[in-house]
């Protein structure tokens, strides 16, 4: 790849590394860079979960990137750093992030982290994990005179839709639409998050539902959450999920694992709002409200 190219994407995976701060349990700060065909670049942190099933940096960075709508990936800078200390260190994918990137992108895509001299150091996925099948996958390769563009500044100006949330109208519009971005599920799904930024400006981020060929499932109202926390917001106010029937909305409650995610993040005071369109009916809770039925069998 590009060296340029590289190098813009190891500062922005430097810069998100640096305002991560939801690693409570390792206290280990890890920052990726995902660069898409389009010369679209996406960022992602490590979110911790209180020892439950954590999100590394990668998959924060595709999940972010599919669903907006991307496709087509070319390469990867994953670099990491401990919360007491600014030093960058090298920070090569996880198995669980091998197998999921794995089964999304073809077997040239490039994976490059640092080595202990802070030289960028790249391998190929299928270095990585030999043993899988690419064949359904096809590889991208990079126009060094493509755009490059930084998507979701969240140093800046995080990703948002510019959308009146009072509307409910709107707001499911943009749902049922990001829904559309569902990729490897049976259903589409689709969710919006509101939330402040550190100005305590509202800002909104979508999500749609991800999956891989291996079974491993990360729903819209996480990804959504997860671009929101990617982009440093760490207020919250709602959530609205539905699911896509036919081109409408039907009524969609977040899965437990992202229940007590939401409840780390947002609280318990924190709103879930689901829709049914057909009786053009509003579902609305907290989520001390219905966490107790999350135990009802």
């Amino acid at each position: 790849m590009d060296s340029k190219v590289l190098n813009i994407m190891l500062d922005t995976a430097k810069k998100i590394t640096l305002k991560n701060d939801c690693v409570n349990d390792s206290g280990f700060r890890v920052g990726s860079a995902l660069l898409c065909k389009n010369g679209n670049i996406y960022a992602g942190h490590n979110i911790e979960n209180f020892g439950i099933q954590s999100t590394c940096s990668e998959r924060t960075a595709f999940c972010s990137a599919i669903s907006e709508g991307e496709k087509e990936f070319v390469g990867i800078v994953v670099i990491a750093s401990d919360i007491k200390e600014n030093k960058f260190v090298e920070a090569w994918p996880c198995g669980y992030c091998r197998e999921f990137m794995s089964s999304i992108v073809g077997s040239e895509f490039e994976i490059y982290t640092i080595d202990e001299n802070g030289n960028l150091v790249g391998k190929t996925i299928s270095e990585l994990a030999p043993l899988h099948d690419y064949s359904i996958n096809k590889n991208n390769s990079f126009d060094k005179n493509t755009k490059i563009s930084i998507k979701g500044n969240f140093f800046e100006v995080p990703i948002s839709k510019n959308i009146e949330e009072k509307e409910i109208n709107k707001v499911i519009d943009l749902a049922l639409k990001v829904a559309n971005n569902t990729y490897g599920y049976f259903q589409k799904e689709g969710a919006v998050i509101v939330g402040f930024n550190e100005k305590n400006e509202k800002c909104i981020f979508t999500g749609s539902t991800i999956t891989d060929n291996n079974g491993s499932i990360i729903r819209a109202p996480k990804v959504a959450l997860l671009k929101a926390l990617s982009n440093g917001v760490r207020k919250f106010e709602k959530i609205i999920c539905i699911k896509s029937e036919n081109g409408k909305a039907n009524i969609l409650y977040p899965s437990y694992d992202v229940i007590q995610l939401l409840l780390q993040y947002a609280g318990v005071d924190f709103k879930m709002i689901t829709y049914n369109q057909d009786e053009n009916k509003v579902y609305e809770n907290t989520i001390k409200e219905v966490l107790p039925k999350y135990f009802e069998f």
